[in-house]
C-alpha cells in the first residue's frame, strides 16, 4: 500500500506509462513501483506462485547475463501459462498509462437469490480495465470468498448465486487502484505521526533519484544537496506542503561529478538526511 501511495502521488502530477518513459521519470515511481505492483498482480491474479516462480526461473535461464526486452518477458510468460495469450495484461498495464479509479457496489438481493455487483470506471487519458475482484459473503460468523472478472467497459455488473445477508468487497485486492463511491473501500492513505525520509531509489543513480518522505502536519519543505566536504552542491526544494506522502525529485547536473552526496530536508526545525550514491 505505500509504495503504491507513492506511485499516485506521483501520478497526480505526471502520467506516463511503465514502458518508455518519459527520460526525466526513467527511475519514476511508476517505473519502479507501479511495475511492482504489475509483477505482484501477474502472480496472484493471474499465474499463482508456482507458474509465477517457473516464470522467473525460465527468464533468467533464458535470458541471464544478456540483454532482453519487455516483449522477452511476456513470451516467457506467454510460453509458461497454459491459457489465453496474456499481451491484453501488460498491454494495459505496461503499454499504457494510468490505473483503474473505480466505484464499486456489492449489495445483496435475497429475493433474486444472489449478490448483484456493479463496478464503474472513472479513469481519464487512461484504458478501461479487465480485472477481477474479490468478494466476500455470508453470515456474520462465516463468511466465504469469490472473483468475478470485470470486462473494461465503463461500466459493468454481474451476480453471484446464493442468498447470503451479508456481502461486501473482500478488504484486501491484489489491485492497483484508487476507490470512490460510500461501498468501494477508500485508498489506504493515513497521516503520517512524524516527519521522516523513506529510501531513496534507486540508489545508486544516474542521473535522476526520487526521495518519498512524509509529514505529520502541513509544513514549509527546504531540500538541499551537499558534497562530503559539506560544500553546497544543490538547492532542491523550497516549497510548503500538505500532510501526507510525498516526493522529492532531483536531475542531477551533467557536471556533477561521481561520488556520495548527503541530502538534507528541513520541515520547520527538524532536519532528515540521506546518503546518496551518484555513478556515472
Amino acid at each position: 500500500n505505500e509504495i503504491a501511495r507513492y506511485y499516485i502521488e506521483e501520478d497526480r502530477n505526471q502520467r506516463y506509462a511503465i514502458y518508455d518513459p518519459p527520460s526525466e521519470y526513467l527511475f519514476g515511481a511508476a517505473v519502479y513501483f507501479k511495475g511492482a505492483w504489475v509483477l505482484h498482480m501477474l502472480r496472484k491474479q493471474i499465474l499463482g506462485d508456482s507458474l509465477f516462480s517457473e516464470v522467473m526461473h525460465q527468464y533468467r535461464e533464458q535470458f541471464g547475463g544478456g540483454t532482453v526486452s519487455t516483449e522477452d518477458f511476456i513470451q516467457v510468460v506467454n510460453d509458461v501459462y497454459p491459457g489465453e495469450d496474456l499481451h491484453w495484461f501488460f498491454d494495459q498495464w505496461v503499454y499504457l498509462a494510468g490505473h483503474p479509479d473505480l466505484e464499486i457496489g456489492v449489495f445483496p438481493d435475497l429475493e433474486g437469490h444472489m449478490i448483484q455487483v456493479f463496478v464503474l470506471q472513472h479513469q481519464s487519458n487512461a484504458p478501461f480495465f479487465r480485472f477481477p475482484i474479490t468478494i466476500e459473503y455470508g453470515i456474520e460468523d462465516y463468511s466465504e470468498l469469490d472473483t468475478v472478472w470485470v470486462e473494461p467497459y465503463p461500466a459493468w455488473a454481474d451476480a453471484i448465486s446464493g442468498d447470503w445477508p451479508l456481502a461486501r468487497l473482500a478488504p484486501f485486492q491484489p489491485l492497483l487502484y484508487v476507490g470512490t463511491g460510500a461501498s468501494a473501500p477508500p485508498t489506504p492513505v493515513e497521516t503520517p505521526s512524524e516527519f521522516a525520509l523513506g529510501s531513496a531509489y534507486p540508489n545508486p543513480f544516474n542521473s535522476s533519484i526520487t526521495i518519498p518522505f512524509e509529514l505529520a502536519h502541513a509544513s514549509r519543505i527546504k531540500a538541499d544537496l551537499f558534497d562530503v566536504s559539506g560544500r553546497l552542491v544543490a538547492k532542491l526544494y523550497d516549497k510548503p506542503y500538505e500532510a501526507g506522502g510525498h516526493t522529492i525529485h532531483y536531475d542531477a547536473s551533467p557536471t556533477l561529478s561521481s561520488g556520495v552526496y548527503v541530502l538534507r530536508v528541513k520541515a520547520d526545525e527538524q532536519f532528515r538526511y540521506a546518503k546518496l550514491l551518484l555513478l556515472k
